[in-house]
């Protein structure tokens, strides 16, 4: 049995096997008892292993949750950019000659990818043809309508509202896994001593140490 080498369920297999058959046999725990691993200190370890397994559902759970998170988001997101492009399309065209609108518009200059400032410039885009009448005249006369615009800002709320439960999820799944690696270090740290000493403890009892999977 090497420690080091174990994987999280290797390792919280044979801590199991170790605890619960040292704490349910009499003998071995007599002998263990002295050399520091008593009833006491098996049932702290005996926890570790039950936080290991409540934390191991947790952690799924939560990744399950910022997987669909950030299923909503890129849906969500994709629904504004398809509508962005569109009305943006239409801009470049009836605005050609009036690139202050443009700038205004948030549709000229280099433009970062990342969302905080895409999606500031897409609200550019709805909220200014919306509160300014010449350009929702503009866009009305193309075909795009008042409504649209509005419905290029409920979008735009509802990918910022995803955007933002997405990264609430994935903190909440990030924290899961390092309190679970935590509880993960404490039992290996644990099993790394408790082995060797069990082992030369019945060093002539090798049915014990069966028993205890070493």
């Amino acid at each position: 049995m090497n420690v080091s080498q174990m994987n999280t369920s290797e390792l919280v297999s044979a801590a199991t096997v170790l605890i619960e058959n040292s704490l349910n046999t009499p003998e071995i725990l007599s002998d263990l008892s002295p050399r520091g691993y008593d009833a006491d200190a098996l049932n702290s370890a005996k926890s570790i292993v039950q936080n290991i397994g409540q934390l191991t559902n947790e952690q799924q759970v939560k990744k399950s949750n910022k997987v669909s998170a950030t299923r909503t988001f890129h849906e969500k997101r994709k629904l504004t950019h398809k509508l962005h492009v569109r009305v943006a399309g239409y801009a470049r065209i009836i605005f050609k000659q009036s690139p202050e609108i443009l700038y205004a518009l948030g549709l000229k200059g280099n433009h970062s990818k990342a969302f905080p400032a895409w999606s500031e410039r897409v609200r550019r885009l709805f909220q200014i043809a919306l509160e300014t009448d010449d350009i929702k005249t503009a866009f009305a006369n193309v075909g795009v309508t008042e409504a649209e615009l509005q419905n290029g800002l409920t979008l735009l709320n509802e990918t910022i509202a995803a955007y933002n439960a997405r990264e609430d999820k994935s903190g909440l799944s990030q924290q899961a896994t390092r309190e679970r690696t935590v509880e993960i270090i404490k039992l290996r740290s644990f099993m790394k001593t408790c082995v060797p000493i069990t082992r030369i403890a019945l060093a002539d009892k090798p049915h014990y140490l069966e028993r205890l999977g070493l």
